[in-house]
């Protein structure tokens, strides 16, 4: 499967861009916000579309270690661009959230540079001092410290759900990377943890004060954490701020009135009906609906104002609603396939900046339709994370498309000149891992 792993990415990618372009059409007429256009939400998709499209091929034509040599100006302008989320005429607050900046007829969310740029951070930083992974210093602090500066931003914003989503990212990559569990369990229960915990609260704390965006400071932390267990950090650190992120996520979940608002509506749905628990309560009408085959593509009936954002982060229950359980496991059975594939392309890259790349953007968009499909199912509390390739947002599909040309190219690149033989082993044997 190797051989052809790029070609089924690719197939699987393009069959997600069909779906939710046409799901786009069908759900979003009815959307409170389309200004009275009814192809108000599908041209601006589709104008995304076509620059995703143009930046896929770019990123698939260009060297991979291009991207290697230009980390710094990617953090450079992910930091530039999520302070304008709090600079007068710039940022935008909307559903009180600062996460969006607005520049003539454009808005787009500054978080989704700031994934990227995590990324290639840290898939520079473990390549750069491959020697030295295991290391206090600069296999855990430093790294820790360059998301840090990005995630500090994000959260001021109010976005739990991409906070935690970054989050786990980084514990997967570490977890791949070979950081030992038994030792970062049992690490999490010392008081170097519980210092760790106390002060992460702390800082969650005077960050509370100023307002949130959670949502994609954990996905950005879960990339670093995935990252760094992929480049083989200590993994008693890594226990240690893996229960610190959690203990500080709850503690910031059960402080914020809407959080925990969201949190109650999960565990109480029927009591929460008309308010927090509205949109999961309606998605689980629009699946009991849909049935087994659907009702036919355009005649859902929650995207008549039933469901809240019908056409944005609970896309995934208009499909089941529409066009019925078979076409929603298709969905989930090529967010599959781009995960096999992605790592089969990272287990074979030449080198070990392109296997940590690959690991990066695979969890990135793996994470996300995770979290996506387990709120839209009620598996997991109300979170607004968009469904990777099918739900309306030009910014993050342009990103995730940047992610899969990045992908290509560094397939492309393994095949015109295969890497170490010793080191393409050493990456296949973590297979049962992963």
């Amino acid at each position: 499967m190797q051989r052809k792993s790029a070609h089924f990415l690719f197939l699987a990618v393009l069959g997600m861009l069909v779906i939710g372009i046409v799901m786009l059409f069908s759900t979003s007429a009815f959307a409170r916000d389309a200004h009275g256009d009814v192809y108000f939400f599908i041209k601006r998709q589709s104008l995304w579309l076509g620059i995703g499209l143009i930046i896929l091929i770019t990123a698939a034509l260009v060297d991979y270690h291009f991207w290697y040599h230009t980390w710094w100006l990617w953090f450079l302008l992910a930091l530039g661009t999520l302070a304008l989320c709090f600079v007068p005429h710039f940022g935008l607050r909307i559903n009180g959230s600062r996460r969006w900046v607005g520049a003539g007829l454009i808005t787009f969310q500054p978080s989704e540079i700031a994934k990227i740029a995590a990324v290639f951070f840290l898939a520079w930083w473990f390549s750069r001092f491959e020697n030295r992974t295991r290391n206090v210093i600069f296999g855990f602090l430093v790294p820790l410290i360059g998301i840090a500066l990005l995630v500090s931003l994000i959260i001021t914003e109010v976005d739990l759900g991409t906070s935690a989503l970054i989050g786990a990212t980084t514990l997967v990559m570490m977890f791949v990377a070979g950081t030992n569990v038994i030792l970062l369990g049992a690490f999490s229960a010392t008081a170097l943890g519980g210092f760790i915990f106390t002060a992460t609260i702390a800082l969650l704390v005077s960050l509370i004060i100023t307002e949130v965006d959670l949502g994609t400071s954990a996905l950005i932390g879960a990339t670093t954490l995935v990252m760094m267990f992929v480049a083989g950090t200590n993994a008693i650190l890594l226990g240690a701020f893996s229960a610190t992120a959690l203990g500080g996520f709850i503690f910031t979940a059960t402080c914020m009135p809407e959080r925990m608002g969201r949190l109650l509506a999960f565990l109480h749905p029927e009591n929460y009906k008309q308010d927090a628990g509205l949109q999961q309560m309606q998605a689980l009408i629009a699946w009991g609906s849909g049935g087994m085959e659907g009702l036919g593509l355009g005649n859902g009936r929650q995207k008549m104002l039933y469901l809240p954002y019908a056409h944005t982060d609970f896309i995934f229950p208009m499909i089941g609603e529409e066009l019925g359980l078979r076409v929603s496991l298709l969905v989930v059975f090529l967010f599959i396939l781009i995960i096999v594939c992605g790592m089969m392309i990272a287990l074979h890259a030449k080198d070990r900046f392109g296997m940590l790349l690959s690991c990066g953007i695979v969890s990135l968009l793996a994470l996300q339709a995770a979290v996506n499909i387990g709120v839209t199912t009620s598996l997991l509390p109300n979170k607004g994370l968009p469904l990777p390739f099918i739900s309306y947002g030009g910014s993050n599909l342009a990103a995730c498309l940047f992610g899969v040309g990045i992908l290509l190219n560094i397939y492309r690149q393994a095949k015109l000149e295969p890497g170490n033989q010793k080191r393409i082993t050493m990456q296949a044997r973590m297979t049962p891992r992963i």
